[in-house]
């Protein structure tokens, strides 16, 4: 009987010690009123709901490890956590410890929205003067341009020169493969001197485009680059006041809604002065884009009045213009032809949304009024613009139209024609810049379609005769220098 009894005790005491084992490894954790914070990976095969008023001080997240779901509703003095190995919904007040941290749930939708927003890959460098002023606007272009598969960011340019600026795009290249910038407000320009037709000096954003080093900044204008000469990133400048700048971006979220703006004609307007109509008979790939294009090309067609009633009538949506110009106007020749000034894009609202300014200087950004920037900023319809701020133009821009018609973005076209093909002539496009958002895409009429690569048509006989007409047009430019541009923004020079 003894041995009897004293064997029955082993037994219970062994199984009471068993459950005690058991219970402990059923909590795996334990949450004090102490001040303490703890993280730890949750395991589970189930979808579960916890919201609870904590008044504790204790923030712990802990190891919860389900096959169900279960569904926890909490409202308890401290953090608590629920397993459960059942089928079963359950709702629980208890003092067991039960993760149902607000704060957890707090970090999980901030994780979710960092993703759902992704991770730039472009940058707006905005003038601090105004960045407060068309925040809305940015916040309006950045849930745009992520249906495209662009993440903003936006950095207030706090430097002085133009190196600081493209420090900034390096920067941001190398550190979230950047690939390309948006540069809004008054901010500096790099400058660049060559002897083409005859010596010249000339803002240009190739500096910024090529990330390559250019070597010493010194006064703020180079005289050589380097070599390959390409563009890793590209850039685009949007130039005004705050409202007119909130004004742009509001038609540019319009087009990119609706894929088109009102009163502009879905089609394409090319208008080649009869210096160049020569070398123009087609419709320079933009039939990629559009299903019809107007091409006037002979002096009797290339008419002020022609001009002006296309572009205040049904419009078009891209326009590709020839003509002789200065930054803030140009000049059609001939019988019935005059001027077109920025003061005439603006009071006339010309009506269309892209622009290829054949135009010398026509985008020179240094001189205010300039007609690139004003096509954008000073009409209900412009979108984006490319031109010089220099005597030159775009040669053989068949190969920008065409990566447009492939679905390329302006940016993406733009650095597409200059890798290609625009490099290798400094003498023409050492000034070719872009204006607008460069990652407006046409959106045309015409099913986009892979193109096997353009050709370019230029011939040598072409390309020497312009270049003679070049000489002339250099010969008699009188445009702003380097030393004027230093006297009138001592800001962006130490």
């Amino acid at each position: 009987m003894k041995y009897f009894f004293l064997l029955s005790l082993v037994i219970v005491f062994g199984y009471l010690h068993g459950c005690q084992d058991e219970r402990s490894s059923d909590d795996g954790t334990s949450d004090s009123d102490s001040d303490s914070d703890s993280d730890s990976d949750s395991d589970s095969d189930s979808d579960s709901d916890s919201d609870s008023d904590s008044d504790s001080d204790s923030d712990s997240d802990a190891d919860t490890d389900t096959d169900t779901d279960t569904d926890s509703d909490s409202d308890s003095d401290m953090d608590t956590d629920t397993d459960t190995d059942t089928d079963t919904d359950t709702d629980t007040d208890t003092d067991a410890d039960t993760d149902t941290d607000t704060d957890t749930d707090t970090e999980t939708e901030t994780d979710t929205e960092t993703e759902s927003e992704g991770d730039p890959n472009y940058v707006v460098v905005v003038d601090p003067a105004i960045a407060s002023q068309i925040s809305d606007s940015l916040d309006q272009y950045f849930d745009d341009i992520a249906t495209q598969g662009f993440f903003g960011k936006v950095i207030e340019f706090d430097g002085t020169d133009a190196q600081d600026l493209k420090d900034i795009l390096i920067a941001q290249h190398e550190e979230i493969g950047m690939v390309g910038a948006l540069l809004i407000g008054d901010l500096p320009a790099a400058w660049y001197a060559q002897d083409a037709w005859g010596w010249e000096e000339l803002p240009s954003d190739l500096f910024l485009n090529d990330l390559d080093d250019w070597g010493e900044f010194g006064e703020g204008m180079f005289e050589s680059h380097p070599e390959p000469f390409d563009f890793e990133i590209f850039t685009a400048r949007i130039m005004a006041s705050a409202s007119d700048i909130n004004a742009y971006f509001e038609k540019n979220h319009a087009y990119r809604i609706n894929g088109f703006l009102e009163n502009v004609d879905k089609s394409a307007f090319l208008f080649i002065e009869e210096d160049w109509d020569q070398g123009v008979n087609d419709a320079l790939e933009l039939d990629t884009i559009y299903a019809t294009y107007e091409l006037l090309n002979s002096s009797s067609q290339t008419t002020h009045a022609n001009y002006v009633n296309k572009l205040t009538g049904d419009g078009a949506e891209y326009t590709e213009q020839w003509v002789h110009a200065y930054p803030g106007g140009m000049n059609i020749s001939g019988t019935g032809g005059g001027n077109v000034t920025c003061g005439d894009i603006e009071s006339l609202n010309l009506q269309t949304c892209f622009v290829n300014l054949w135009n010398c200087s026509g985008c020179r950004f240094t001189t205010v009024p300039n007609m690139g920037m004003t096509y954008i900023t000073k009409t209900d319809y412009g979108l984006a613009t490319i031109g010089s701020t220099k005597t030159g133009a775009t040669l053989n821009q068949e190969i920008f139209n065409a990566a447009l018609g492939d679905g390329m973005t302006w940016g993406e076209a733009y650095k597409h024609w200059f890798n290609d093909y625009g490099h290798s002539n400094m003498q023409w496009h050492a000034g070719i810049v872009i204006f607008g958002d460069p990652l407006i895409v046409l959106s045309g009429n015409v099913k986009k379609q892979l193109s096997e690569g353009i050709t370019p048509v230029l011939t040598p006989e072409q390309l020497e005769r312009w270049d003679k007409i070049m000489a002339e047009i250099a010969r008699t430019a009188r445009l702003q220098t380097f030393a004027e541009y230093r006297a009138q923004h001592p800001q962006f020079f130490n």
